[in-house]
């Protein structure tokens, strides 16, 4: 189906392009509608074409603005324009290809108010506005050497003689430009109607243990960021800001404040799609704290991040403020009470009952040279005396790390505890 070939989110919805999914007959087209309920992206229901045609390839492009989505059908030459308001999508518009060629709305296109920005055949593209009396779209400007084509939503209002005038920022990239290592060019439309390259960006690699001949694969943009995913020749590594982390994917891309979409239409049987989350929230409330400091004269501390919510199986515990080289694991039990210096220990037992070990197979670890011992846990295996158990929404569950230690001779301590309420 090419799943994932588009991308189109919002915070609470997301739709996803299978332009060779079959509707009416060979690559006709669907868009799969996902909504965010808890934590998790459910499946809402099936976008149509309402005028399929073969190869038509409904979904190659979309583009959200509020409730209204545009999607391109380039193998018929048309973009349509759905309003997404009552729950049951109904059609707006359909916008024909004004200059020609069969790959109008191919390589993208964004809605914004009333403007419509389209990639076309071969290299170009062309910004529509519709006539609000009429509703007519009418074509404003077709821009050239457009290898690839999306339109920013970044509208900052100017004062302009007695009316508001929206810009809208146009960026795309050209694969093959700067010795072949990718670039992208950021355009303006100025107060007279023409659009103006503002500035570039280019695929300079500051690495040393990759190759340089990468090219910019896809970006999206919000106001304040720009997210661009650079194709090195044996992988992606997608690149916010200063943090990178390493993906085999070069699909679509979608930023939704904290939380990145990217598309996958080559992967698996059908194509597929990934979520990430781009930062991590501390999901655990400290429970009791530690009095005893250990060998480095502070107090071991631990937090936990990821999230409460169950289905996700999300959650890291963190210990940190460690003696170096130290060895310990984590301990887990619904019951919380302290315990002073159990078994000898320098520090406290806050956990009470029936608690378990994670004591398996690389789960006792070394603090090292920093210091911290971090373990992503399964929520469906949680250790205790009688055999792994599964974490319930509503259970409340408290963790804590037990280390060894040389304070001047060879001792234990804990770090303070935390609980997790699941959801």
């Amino acid at each position: 189906m090419h799943f994932g070939s588009a991308l189109a989110a919002s915070s609470t919805d997301l739709f996803v392009g299978a332009p060779f999914a079959q509707q009416a007959g060979s690559q006709t087209g669907l868009v799969f509608h996902y909504q965010l309920v808890s934590g998790d992206w459910l499946y809402s229901g099936t976008l149509r074409s309402f005028q399929p045609g073969v190869a038509g390839q409904f979904g190659t492009s979309l583009s959200l603005d509020d409730q209204r989505l545009a999607v391109s059908q380039p193998g018929l030459g048309i973009v349509e324009i759905l309003d997404l308001s009552s729950g049951v999508p109904s059609l707006l518009d359909t916008v024909a290809d004004p200059v020609g060629g069969s790959e109008f709305g191919r390589g993208g296109l964004e809605l914004a108010g009333s403007t419509l920005a389209v990639k076309t055949s071969p290299f170009g593209a062309v910004v529509l506005n519709r006539e609000p009396i009429l509703g007519i779209w009418v074509m404003e400007a077709s821009i050239t050497g457009v290898q690839r084509l999306k339109a920013v939503a970044d509208r900052v209002e100017y004062s302009w003689t007695d009316s508001l005038y929206n810009p809208l920022t146009c960026i795309y990239y050209a694969p093959n430009c700067w010795e072949n290592s990718g670039g992208i060019r950021v355009l303006e439309r100025q107060v007279n109607g023409s659009w103006n390259v503002t500035s570039s960006l280019y695929g300079v690699s500051s690495r040393n243990d990759v190759p340089i001949n990468y090219s910019i694969d896809d970006w999206v943009s919000t106001p304040s960021e720009l997210f661009v995913a650079l194709a090195y020749s044996d992988r992606t590594v997608h690149r916010v800001g200063g943090t990178e982390f390493i993906y085999p994917a070069s699909g679509p891309i979608q930023l939704l404040a904290s939380t990145i979409v990217i598309g996958h239409p080559f992967n698996g049987a059908g194509g597929e799609v990934g979520v990430f989350d781009l930062d991590c929230e501390e999901v655990s409330n400290v429970g009791c704290t530690q009095t005893s400091a250990n060998s480095t004269g502070v107090v071991g501390t631990m937090l936990a991040i990821g999230s409460s919510v169950v289905t996700r199986n999300d959650v890291t515990l963190i210990a940190s403020d460690l003696p170096f080289f130290s060895f310990g694991f984590f301990l887990s039990s619904l019951g919380s009470q302290v315990t002073l210096n159990p078994g000898g220990s320098q520090g406290n037992l806050c956990l009470s009952g029936a608690i378990g070990r994670y004591v398996g197979a690389g789960q006792i670890m070394s603090s090292g040279a920093d210091g911290s011992i971090e373990l992503t846990i399964d929520l469906s295996a949680i250790p205790s005396p009688s055999g792994p158990v599964t974490a319930l929404a509503g259970e409340r569950r408290h963790f804590q790390l037990w280390h060894r230690d040389l304070n001047p001779g060879l001792t234990s301590n804990f770090t303070n505890s935390l609980s997790i309420l699941f959801e």
